[in-house]
């Protein structure tokens, strides 16, 4: 991960499902070790996303709008041509696209106000 440095990553604990190789793999982590393993995974992947959505701010960004923002009505979302999501105060621009300056990033999105 520290490598790659992935946008995002959906990871979870391991469970074996019947029927699977997997499920007939005798050694097994204890669950403490696999929830602190599963922990430490999740911080450098949220270090990395939050990383990443830092470099948006200061740039104008084109933005798909996708409807109101779910914790602000005063406010539209939308996802970036590489799909990240962006709130923003609407301009006076109409249509499906719009170009946003970012004025700020958080752990998973963007915000900022449409040019």
């Amino acid at each position: 991960m520290e490598e790659v440095r992935y946008d995002s990553a959906f990871s979870f604990c391991f469970s074996p499902r019947p029927g699977t190789r997997a499920a007939g793999m005798g050694e097994r982590i204890d669950p403490v070790s696999v929830k602190e393993r599963l922990r430490r995974l999740q911080a450098l992947q949220d270090r990395h996303s939050r990383d990443r959505l830092k470099g948006f701010v200061g740039r104008e960004v084109e933005v798909l709008v996708e409807g109101p923002s779910a914790k602000d009505s005063g406010k539209l979302c939308g996802r970036t041509p590489c799909y990240k999501m962006v709130n923003f105060a609407p301009g006076a621009g109409n249509g499906p696209l719009r170009t946003v300056r970012v004025n700020s990033s958080g752990a998973h999105t963007l915000s900022g106000e449409e040019r």
